[in-house]
């Protein structure tokens, strides 16, 4: 009788197979981890620091700003990049912000934005309301004082108060652009009626000439 021997497999061939097996479940096992860390590591922040200063930020705007806030965490998620669009929107987002009682945290997070690449010159920034802080910062990070909004205005068009004025001027601004209706920042604080203004811009153009 001749028997048939073509399943049979002998001991060592079936250990061989099986370490196999252990060999591809552990791979398994590795890459679900892998993939698993990964989508961690694409939610964690990159800098904790500013982490904490954009959840303290979008609670001291009262959370007013849930969409610049939900751009500012992206931003500083895993390796995220983020276009020039996106930062120039986030940078002209925290410049509007109201925060009087925390202009370091406003600070820090205009700093953060411009080091991921925003572009402070690329739109008239200055055109704004800004404390003094925020004003002397945006000068001295590349800012342009010179450039003109829509209606043509720089910004000594919109600044009024005295030591704003001087701080613009020190930066270069120029008192003799006109804006589309064709007035010089002296011109339009002469129709405001602003004395302190008028004497800051007639100082200017007096030591200019």
């Amino acid at each position: 009788m001749i028997f048939k021997t073509d399943s049979y497999s002998p001991p060592a061939q079936k250990t061989s197979r099986a370490r196999k097996w252990v060999a591809a479940g552990i791979l398994v096992a590795l890459v679900v981890e892998g993939a698993s860390w990964w989508r961690e590591y694409e939610r964690r922040p990159r800098d904790t620091q500013i982490a904490r200063r954009i959840e303290m930020f979008h609670t001291r705007t009262g959370g007013t700003h849930h969409s610049l806030v939900e751009s500012l965490r992206r931003i500083n998620t895993g390796n995220y990049r983020a276009d020039r669009n996106e930062l120039n929107a986030a940078l002209a987002g925290i410049l509007e912000a109201s925060l009087p009682d925390d202009v370091k945290t406003q600070g820090m997070l205009l700093i953060w934005v411009r080091q991921q690449g925003a572009d402070l010159s690329s739109f008239p920034i200055l055109n704004r309301s800004l404390s003094e802080e925020l004003l002397e910062w945006c000068l001295q990070n590349g800012a342009d004082p010179n450039m003109q909004d829509n209606q043509g205005n720089t910004a000594l068009h919109y600044h009024r108060n005295e030591k704003e004025l001087a701080i613009l001027l020190n930066a270069g601004a120029d008192p003799s652009i006109r804006n589309k209706e064709g007035r010089t920042p002296l011109e339009n604080a002469v129709l405001r009626g602003e004395p302190e203004t008028v004497k800051a811009l007639l100082q200017e153009e007096t030591a200019g000439s």
